[in-house]
């Protein structure tokens, strides 16, 4: 069950992406609500104290993810997709960098909602 849901937390981050990519005549009716997902998603964190609550549920459920600190799931889970990207710009592996790339991804989220919204 664990697995599952840290795949649908992956899902979530890439929902813009996969607007993109799908047919649009299948995912027309969704796509409305996939968009206030996407939008949704990082700003739940302010309410719970900067984390995610896939995170928390995973955590609450057993999952160990490997360290503790404020990033788990992206540590775990987004570091083939971030890491060499923040090389390429030149951000270190830490919590200020980490937090500089998933800001980098949500603009990149928004921005593909955007076009989608406007041009697709």
């Amino acid at each position: 069950f664990i697995f599952l849901l840290n795949f649908i937390h992956f899902i979530l981050l890439m929902i813009p992406i996969f607007l993109l990519v799908l047919n649009k005549k299948q995912i027309k009716l969704s796509a409305k609500y996939l968009l206030l997902i996407c939008f949704l998603v990082p700003i739940h964190w302010y309410f719970l104290d900067n984390q995610c609550i896939f995170t928390i549920i995973s955590e609450k459920l057993g999952y160990d993810f490997e360290d503790e600190n404020e990033a788990p799931f992206t540590e775990n889970y987004l570091f083939w997709l971030y890491k060499p990207i923040m090389k390429q710009i030149g951000w270190d592996w830490n919590e200020n960098g980490i937090t500089k790339m998933s800001a980098l991804h949500w603009i990149v989220n928004f921005m593909v909602c955007w076009y989608y919204c406007f041009f697709y």
